[in-house]
């Protein structure tokens, strides 16, 4: 009997038994409570929490603690009440604020009601408190923050019972510290607890003395990637939690399980201000939650995220290192996106503090216990630490003066002389000292419809330019104070690389991701996936926002973050899981792409409870066994996306990035992978670089701006004999301006320009448009937009009506050397690329245009929304199969093919072995 979805969900097989937890705490009766909803729900908004008691008589000392994310207000008996003094623990984090309020002076007999208002920022949200009572013959009563507890929505609706969050330590507060809020009964556990993890805390930094530090480094085996310390080599498969909580039993219960899949490294974010005082830095308190966490995993290391969003202290003391904005002045109470107040890349003052500070705080890690277990850095900033400017989306960054002068630096040495500027600005009184920044009218103009001229706005380019080259040197600068201030033992990294599912202008790309690559301080990048339906729905296809396959080729480490909503998420949006095998198989679809790409990954639940059930802890344990089993996950690609950040600058309308360009690169990808082949993503500099493999086929979405290093690239394709498809523009813009000649360069073909905008209907011609759904005319709006006229040796794949109007819009040159395909619309889709794949000989894998194919050597993943039969053609060379999920079987071949039926919205992987 064929399995369904349900019982297929429960054959996923345990590689590993559980691991008892080490030094598990006890259920302490302090809970943290909330308003039974989502959080997403009480984003700046306040509940009221009630809890109405009884007392025959007066105690000589009463009091109540508390703390609250965010701010919280106290009444007793409809009286407010006044905290005591306290201290801020750390900048912003207002929750950590232990508040103690005397509550004897409002006390009465008889029945009493304490009322809590708790206001909420943004986030997580909660409230945890304890009440006790001293009586005259030292007799103690206690009563905490717990299910009892009625909550509401305002003051005077009726309370409903509260949700409990979960013990005292959990995340994300369990870094506090959270031993005043336990029960007179509970503190001889809580000691002894505490004493069983203090000797073998003490036992582990006996031993860290006597290891010695190590090298770590990027290694390939197989094309799996593993993080290598002097001969010790660790899969990159990773848990990542944002909360550093080492007492949270739902953290612990995560961590064990991906250690019993293999993992030792596991990743926490902190945010350096919390260490970084007026006075210096002090990371003490950082270690010692470090030790605490190495203490009950004793044979792993931590990938440490580190933030570096700054203090208020400092912005107040350096008004002038903040970022400008071209839209308007700095607003204290915006959202990240917008003109939010932080620091400018740029700025002088910034740069020598923040890096002091970064060399500071890694030299106390470094020289630590916990130094030798420090495996890698993940340095962030800008928006949500991705090194996406503040107010990128519209709010046009960066134009402090601090700006201003590397944009002069950047003038002086491009130009050298002010003659050779003024010629390229076309502006007889520019000097390099006084030449403007663009304003909103520059910024938001192109002169040729969606392209920016690169004469006329030469400007405008040239900040661009400028911006991303401060970008990316101050990237690179803080990279290596950290690797300096660590030996250059650790591996060091960024949130970085973004090409595809990128809806922003220019200055929210990561356009010198070449550059940053070729740094020997950076490591590796992580990327996640774009947060749209279309990618992460059931059926949707997990396109890496990074070049994927770039770091594979030059012995750098992508970290694709999975950080997916299973059906167990309460407290956020993308959520696309309806039940527990919908998780499986979205967390399935996404590993096995990326073990196919060669790329490592961690999974981020933010600290909640998405993964927090015996299934889903099982699958991480088995997935990452895979990651450790020595298969084979080199490429099979016979195509190749070629990727060029350029297109980010010359593709905009308005304040925003072009959604042609959008759907050219996003299109393209996603419309590959469901055409049923294996397909690799590169840098165009790539092709350059030795040991990068020969394709049959290379796609060119974006390639818009030409250069003589480009062009010699595309001339040797041709050359070599292969297959070159462009799109849209492709090689129409260079120093000068519009060239159609260098247009006709690039593709072979004579292109007609029509300037004025187009409302234009595209439809394929057979056999493009055959499959087992007829592609339908595709609608769309260009300005400017290209044709292809009538010419010798063309084949035409598809045509354009406007204005009762027909031209050809998409055509094959033919020569004996080689092959070109133009196609001036933004995207065809499977259907076409399945014929043209039949044509040129590009191996097919997937019978089924629902299918998103992830293949290499080793591994098939095939995740389906529909389901059905099937007929998947093997990796060359295989001699057995098996069916590793949903149940685990051997497959019988046939001709190098073999035959399955998959579960509606599920994911099957194959194991393929070779001779």
């Amino acid at each position: 009997m064929r399995p369904n979805r349900k019982t297929a969900s429960l054959l996923l097989g345990i590689l590993l038994s559980s691991l008892s937890l080490l030094g598990a705490h006890p259920d302490y009766k302090a809970k943290w409570i909330w308003y039974p909803e989502r959080f997403l729900d009480a984003v700046h908004s306040s509940r009221w929490f009630h809890r109405s008691f009884e007392l025959k008589r007066l105690p000589v000392r009463a009091a109540l603690i508390c703390r609250a994310d965010d701010a919280h207000t106290v009444s007793l008996n409809g009286t407010p009440v006044k905290p005591q003094k306290n201290k801020v623990v750390s900048d912003g984090q207002t929750w950590e604020k232990l508040d103690r309020y005397n509550l004897l002076p409002i006390l009465k007999t008889g029945t009493n009601h304490l009322q809590i208002r708790v206001d909420n920022g943004t986030g997580s949200a909660g409230l945890l408190g304890k009440v006790k009572f001293t009586y005259a013959d030292d007799s103690i009563e206690e009563f905490f923050t717990d299910g009892s507890w009625t909550a509401s929505k305002t003051e005077q609706d009726a309370g409903v019972p509260s949700r409990v969050l979960g013990f005292a330590g959990i995340a994300p507060w369990g870094e506090a510290d959270y031993s005043a809020f336990l029960a007179q009964d509970e503190l001889a556990t809580y000691q002894a607890f505490r004493q069983d993890l203090d000797q073998k805390q003490a036992a582990l930094v006996e031993q860290l003395k006597r290891e010695p530090y190590r090298k770590h480094s990027i290694l390939y085996r197989n094309g799996v990637p593993f993080i290598s310390a002097d001969g010790q080599e660790i899969p990159a498969f990773f848990y990542k939690n944002l909360h550093l909580s080492p007492d949270d039993p739902k953290l612990i219960r995560k961590v064990q399980a991906f250690h019993d899949g293999g993992s030792r490294v596991f990743t926490v974010d902190v945010d350096l201000k919390k260490y970084w005082t007026p006075k210096g830095v002090f990371s003490q308190e950082l270690q010692d939650l470090i030790l605490r966490l190495l203490t009950r995993f004793p044979d792993s290391k931590i990938l440490l995220g580190l933030n570096l969003n700054n203090p208020n202290w400092f912005m107040k003391e350096h008004p002038e290192a903040l970022i400008r904005y071209a839209t308007g002045p700095v607003d204290t109470k915006t959202d990240v996106f917008k003109r939010y107040q932080q620091c400018s890349y740029a700025s002088e003052i910034f740069r020598e503090n923040i890096t002091k500070a970064i060399s500071e705080f890694c030299r106390q890690l470094y020289e630590s216990p916990v130094g030798k277990r420090i495996a890698g850095i993940r340095i962030g900033y800008g928006i949500f630490n991705e090194w996406h400017c503040f107010g990128m989306k519209a709010d046009m960054p960066d134009v402090s003066p601090a700006m201003g002068r590397a944009f002069h630096a950047y003038l002086k040495k491009k130009y050298r002389t002010e003659a050779a500027l003024r010629k390229a600005w076309k502006n007889d009184t520019v000097t390099f000292d006084n030449a403007p920044m663009p304003g909103v009218a520059e910024r938001s103009a192109t002169d040729l419809g969606e392209l920016r001229d690169p004469d006329a706005q030469r400007p405008l380019l040239d900040y661009l330019d400028a911006y991303h080259d401060t970008l990316a040197d101050f990237v690179m600068l803080v990279n290596r104070s950290a690797k300096e201030a660590m030996d250059n033992k650790v591996l060091l990294g960024n949130y970085y690389g973004y090409f595809f599912g990128m809806g922003y202008p220019s200055e929210g790309w990561h356009r010198r991701t070449e550059k940053v690559l070729d740094s020997p301080f950076v490591d590796f990048h992580i990327s996640p996936y774009p947060y749209p339906k279309q990618f992460r729905a059931i059926g949707g296809f997990p396109q890496i926002r990074a070049v994927a396959d770039t770091y594979r080729l030059r012995n750098k480490l992508l970290i694709f973050e999975d950080d997916t909503r299973t059906h167990l998420n309460e407290t956020n949006t993308c959520i696309f899981a309806d039940d527990l095998p919908d998780s499986i198989s979205l967390l399935l679809r996404n590993t096995m792409h990326t073990l196919c790409h060669g790329s490592g990954i961690w999974y981020l639940d933010f600290g909640h409870n998405w993964y927090d059930c015996p299934e889903l802890l099982d699958l991480f344990r088995t997935m990452g066994k895979m990651y450790n089993s020595g298969m084979d996950c080199s490429s099979l690609s016979e195509v190749a996306v070629i990727c060029d950040f350029d297109a980010a600058t010359f593709m905009q309308k308005g304040d925003r990035a072009s959604s042609a360009l959008y759907e050219i690169i996003n299109g393209t990808a996603r419309e590959l992978i469901y055409s049923g082949i294996a397909f690799d993503s590169l840098l165009l500099s790539d092709l350059e670089r030795s040991g990068c493999p020969e394709y049959k086929v290379y796609l060119f979405p974006g390639l818009i701006a030409m250069t003589p290093e480009k062009m010699k690239i595309i001339q040797k394709l041709k050359r070599d004999g292969h297959t070159l498809i462009f799109f849209y523009g492709a090689g129409c813009l260079n120093e000068t301006g519009l060239d159609m000649a260098q247009m006709k360069a690039v593709t072979g073909m004579e292109v007609k320009l029509h300037k004025d905008p187009a409302a234009v209907w595209i439809d394929w011609q057979k056999p493009w448009n055959s499959g087992t759904e007829k592609q339908k005319p595709y609608r769309t709006q260009l300005a400017p937009w290209f044709s292809i006229p009538q010419q010798p040796d063309l084949t035409v794949l598809g045509t354009m009506r406007y204005a009762k109007k027909r031209e050809t819009s998409a055509a094959m040159l033919q020569t004996k050397d080689y092959n070109t395909i133009l196609l001036c619309a933004p995207c065809p889709d499977r259907n076409f690329y399945r014929a043209l794949w039949k044509q040129l000989g590009v191996k097919i894998y997937s019978d089924s245009n629902d299918d998103v194919l992830s293949i290499c050597r080793s591994l098939i993943s095939l995740h389906t929304a529909k389901g059905g039969q099937r007929i998947v053609t093997l990796p060359p060379g295989t001699v057995r199969a098996e069916l590793l999920f949903p149940e685990k079987k051997p497959l019988a071949i046939r001709n190098g093919k073999v035959e399955l039926t998959l579960l509606p919205r599920s994911t099957t992987v194959i194991r393929c072995y070779q001779k």
